[in-house]
C-alpha cells in the first residue's frame, strides 16, 4: 500500500453545467480505477434538472414531454452511445440481450435497461425543394446494416469514405428513376469523354462496360474503382493515378453541367440526382486539389461550403440554396444563418467547409444500425436520467440552484481563483430532481416547489412573469450570493457552460487572455424556435401516407419536422381523449446578438415562435397534411390537441454555430491559459467542431481526460476528421 498516496488530499473538482459535455466528463473522470481515492467531484446545476441545450421536461396533468427542439440522434455518435450503454449497463447490470427497438422497451430502476430498449432506428428521411411552385417532398429510405452505434469501432480511412460517397452515388444511379439520366445523355456531345475512359480503363487493366450505356456512368464506375483500390493501399498512390483521379472528377462536373442545361425541368428525379452527383464530385475535386488526401489537415478549410465549392468547380444551381435541398439540408440541420435569419440565405447561411464535410462523411459513410437513432422518450429521461443515477451511484455530488455568476482570476492572472454563485432557492432538505411516470425517472418541466423553503413564492413569480429559475431575465429576490474559492471548495474547474454564456461569465478571463476573446468574437450563436404538436388524428388520417418522416428543408422558419408519435405510449392521456400524432418543428430563430438589458427579449421571442406557428398551421401544413386542413388550407383548431412553444434565447441555450473564419479561434479542452481550468462543450475546437451531441461528448472525454492527465484523444473515436 503507497501511504503517501493514500494520505495526499483529494482534488477537489467543480464541474459547472449540466449539458453533455460536461456529464461526460464527469463520467470520463469518475471511469479511472480508484478515482474516489484521487478526487472529489461536485457538479453545479441552475435551476432543477440537468441537459443543457438537451434538457426536457414533463408536465402535468399529461406528462406530456417537452423538449427545447427537436433531439434525434444520428447513428454515429459512437463515443455518446458508448456512454450511454456503459451508464444504463452500470445501473442494471444483469439484463438480458433483447432485439434493437423491441416493443415495450424494458425499464427497471426508473430507466431503460440498455440503449436496445432507449433508442429505435428510423431511416425514413428527406428533405423539401421548391423547384417551381409548392415545395416537393425528396424522400430517401436510407440503407441500414446490423451494426450497433453503441458498439461502433474504428472508422474508415479518408480513401474509404471518397470511395463508399461514389457508391452510393452509382447506387442512386441503378435505380430506375435516376437511370434514365444516363440513358438520355446526348451521344455525340460525350464521345470524346467515351474514348477517354476505355482508353484509361485498358491502361489500367479494368473494365467498364457501363460506358458503353453513359459517358456519365462509365466516369463513375472508373472513379470508383480507382478509389477503392486506394483505400486498401493509400501507400500505393502514384501521381499518375492522382493526376487521373483529378481529370475523372473535372470531366464528371462538366458532364453534369451539360446535362443539367438540357434537363426537363419537369424531370425532377435527373435534377435531384445530378445535383447530388455535382455536389459530391465538387467535394471530392476540392479535398484533392487542397491535398487533404496527401495529408493536409482537414480543419484549415474554414472557407463557408458554397466558397469553397464554387472554387472546385461546382455549378451555380449545386451552391443555390434556393434550388439545391442537399445543400439547403446541411443549413437546415445545423440553424445555420447569421442571426437566425433563415428567409435570405443566400446572405446570411454561413457553415465552414471542414465541419460541413466532416458530417456528410460520418452522416452518409460511418453510420451503424440507421442513419437516424429516435429516443423512446424525453431527450432527459432517456439520457440525463441515467447519467444523473451513474454517476450518483458512484459517488459525484450535484449541487441544484446553483447558478454560476462569474469566474474570478488569481493576482497573476493565470488560475482561476474564485467563482461568484448564486443559490437561487433553499431546499428543505436534498433535494429529489426526478418524477417517475409509467416507471421512468423523470425530470419535471418545473422543480417541485414542495420541496423549496420558498416554493410558493417563487410559484408565484414563475406565474406572474412567465419566466424560471433558467432564465437570464427572471427576477427573483430570494437568491443568496457566495462564493466558491480555490483550494476550500475546489482545485480544478471543468468549465461545462456553452459559448453563449462566455461574455457574461468570464469576463476576466476574456481581459487576460486575447484567445478566448478572439473565440467570443469569432465563434457565433444563433437562437433557435420549437414547436410540439399534439392532434387528434393520426398520421395516414392527416394526409401523409408515407412511413413516419423526418424532414429538414421546410418552409421557412420551421423548417424541420419529426413525426414523434412514437412517445405517445410514455405520456399519460385519458382513455378516449389521447392524441393520435405528435409533430415536432424547429428552426434557426430571427434574433440579434444577445443584449443582458434587454429584458423584452424572451417575450419578443416567444411571439416570434407563436407568429411563426400561426403561419405554419394557416399557411404550411396544407403540404404536408392535405386531409387535416380546412376549405382556405389551415388545420381547424380542434384538430389540436394541446402545443408547446419554445425560443431558445438565453445565453447558454444558444446553438453554437460552425461559421467559416472560426475553427482557429476556437480552444482545446487542454489549452485554456489557465492553470487550473478545463473547459468542455460543442463550442470548443473538440475536433468535430459543429453544433451536435457527439461533438459535446468527444469535448467530455477530451476534459476528463485533462483532468486525469491522460493523452488528450484517449479512448475518443472520430479524431481522424480534425
Amino acid at each position: 500500500m503507497n501511504t503517501a498516496q493514500n494520505t495526499r488530499p483529494k482534488q477537489k473538482i467543480a464541474i459547472l453545467g449540466g449539458g453533455v459535455g460536461a456529464m461526460t466528463s464527469a463520467f470520463q473522470i469518475t471511469s479511472e480505477p480508484g478515482w474516489q481515492d484521487r478526487y472529489e467531484v461536485t457538479v453545479y446545476q441552475m435551476g432543477w434538472r440537468l441537459g443543457g441545450k438537451g434538457a426536457s421536461g414533463r408536465r402535468a396533468p399529461h406528462w406530456r414531454i417537452e423538449e427545447h427542439g427537436l433531439h434525434i440522434w444520428l447513428g454515429f455518435y459512437h463515443n455518446a452511445f458508448r456512454m450511454m450503454q456503459q451508464a444504463l449497463t452500470e445501473l442494471n447490470p444483469e439484463a438480458a440481450p433483447v432485439a434493437v427497438g423491441h416493443t415495450p422497451p424494458r425499464i427497471a430502476k426508473g430507466v431503460f435497461l440498455r440503449c436496445e430498449d432507449a433508442f429505435e432506428p428510423h431511416s425514413y428521411v428527406g428533405a423539401y425543394e421548391a423547384f417551381d411552385g409548392d415545395p416537393t417532398p425528396w424522400m430517401m429510405q436510407m440503407p441500414t446494416n446490423g451494426q450497433k452505434p453503441w458498439e461502433g469501432g474504428a472508422l474508415p480511412s479518408l480513401w474509404s469514405y471518397l470511395s463508399e460517397l461514389v457508391q452510393l452515388l452509382l447506387g442512386q444511379a441503378g435505380q430506375s428513376v435516376h437511370a434514365q439520366v444516363y440513358r438520355n445523355e446526348h451521344p455525340t456531345h460525350h464521345h470524346g469523354l467515351i474514348g477517354w475512359i476505355k482508353e484509361q480503363a485498358l491502361e489500367l487493366a479494368l473494365t467498364v462496360e457501363e460506358v458503353a450505356v453513359s459517358a456519365g456512368l462509365g466516369a463513375l464506375v472508373l472513379l470508383q474503382h480507382l478509389l477503392a483500390r486506394l483505400a486498401k493501399d493509400p501507400a500505393a498512390h502514384q501521381a499518375r493515378e492522382r493526376a487521373l483521379i483529378e481529370s475523372l472528377l473535372g470531366h464528371l462536373q462538366t458532364w453534369v453541367a451539360h446535362e443539367y442545361e438540357r434537363l426537363d425541368p419537369d424531370d425532377l428525379a435527373a435534377l435531384r440526382h445530378l445535383l447530388m452527383v455535382d455536389l459530391v464530385v465538387s467535394v471530392l475535386r476540392g479535398l484533392l486539389v487542397d491535398e487533404v488526401l496527401e495529408g493536409r489537415p482537414l480543419g484549415e478549410l474554414d472557407e463557408e461550403i458554397r466558397v469553397w465549392l464554387k472554387r472546385h468547380g461546382a455549378m451555380p444551381a449545386t451552391l443555390d440554396t434556393r434550388i439545391n435541398p442537399l445543400l439547403r439540408l446541411f443549413y437546415d440541420f445545423v440553424f445555420a444563418f447569421d442571426n437566425g435569419d433563415s428567409q435570405d440565405t443566400e446572405r446570411t447561411a454561413n457553415y465552414a467547409t471542414a465541419p460541413t464535410v466532416r458530417t456528410l462523411f460520418r452522416m452518409c459513410c460511418t453510420y451503424n444500425g440507421a442513419i437516424f437513432w429516435k429516443m423512446r422518450a424525453g431527450m432527459g429521461d432517456t439520457i440525463f436520467t441515467p447519467l444523473y443515477k451513474a454517476l450518483a451511484q458512484r459517488g459525484v455530488q450535484f449541487r441544484f440552484f446553483h447558478k454560476v455568476q462569474s469566474l474570478g482570476l488569481s493576482e497573476d492572472r493565470r488560475s482561476i481563483e474564485r467563482i461568484a454563485m448564486v443559490r437561487q432557492v433553499d431546499t428543505a432538505g436534498p433535494y429529489q430532481p426526478l418524477v417517475n411516470v409509467k416507471g421512468l425517472d423523470c425530470w419535471p418541466a418545473e422543480p417541485d416547489y414542495s420541496q423549496l423553503s420558498q416554493g410558493e413564492a417563487l410559484r408565484q413569480a414563475v406565474a406572474e412573469q412567465g419566466l424560471d429559475l433558467e432564465s437570464l431575465w427572471f427576477r427573483w429576490d430570494n437568491a443568496a450570493e457566495f462564493e466558491l474559492q480555490r483550494g476550500r471548495d475546489f482545485d480544478t474547474v471543468v468549465f461545462g457552460i456553452s459559448l453563449g454564456s462566455v461574455p457574461l461569465l468570464c469576463k476576466e478571463l476574456c481581459r487576460a487572455e486575447p484567445r478566448w476573446q478572439t473565440m467570443v468574437d469569432r465563434v457565433k450563436t444563433v437562437c433557435t424556435q420549437g414547436v410540439q404538436f399534439w392532434l387528434r388524428p393520426s398520421l395516414p388520417e392527416l394526409g401523409w401516407t408515407a412511413p413516419a418522416p423526418i424532414v429538414d428543408s421546410f418552409l421557412e422558419p420551421l423548417d424541420s419536422w419529426a413525426d414523434m408519435s412514437h412517445l405517445l405510449p410514455m405520456e399519460v392521456w385519458p382513455e378516449g381523449q389521447a392524441p393520435r400524432n405528435v409533430a415536432y418543428f424547429c428552426g434557426a430563430l430571427d434574433e440579434p446578438p444577445l443584449d443582458p438589458q434587454d429584458a423584452a427579449t424572451p417575450y419578443r421571442a416567444l411571439d416570434k415562435v407563436k407568429a411563426a406557428t400561426a403561419t405554419l398551421t394557416r399557411e404550411h401544413v396544407r403540404l404536408l397534411w392535405p386531409e387535416a386542413v380546412d376549405g382556405a388550407g389551415a388545420l381547424p383548431a380542434d384538430t389540436v390537441v394541446e402545443v408547446y412553444q419554445r425560443a431558445n434565447v438565453d445565453p447558454s441555450e444558444r446553438y453554437v454555430m460552425s461559421v467559416a473564419g472560426s475553427a482557429s479561434a476556437r480552444i482545446k479542452a487542454n489549452e485554456t491559459g489557465f492553470d487550473n481550468l478545463v473547459i468542455t462543450g460543442d463550442w470548443i475546437d473538440n475536433g468535430f467542431n459543429a453544433g451536435c451531441v457527439e461533438a459535446a461528448a468527444m469535448a467530455g472525454l477530451q476534459a476528463g481526460n485533462a483532468v486525469l492527465g491522460r493523452p488528450l484523444y484517449d479512448g475518443v473515436t472520430g479524431q481522424d476528421l480534425c
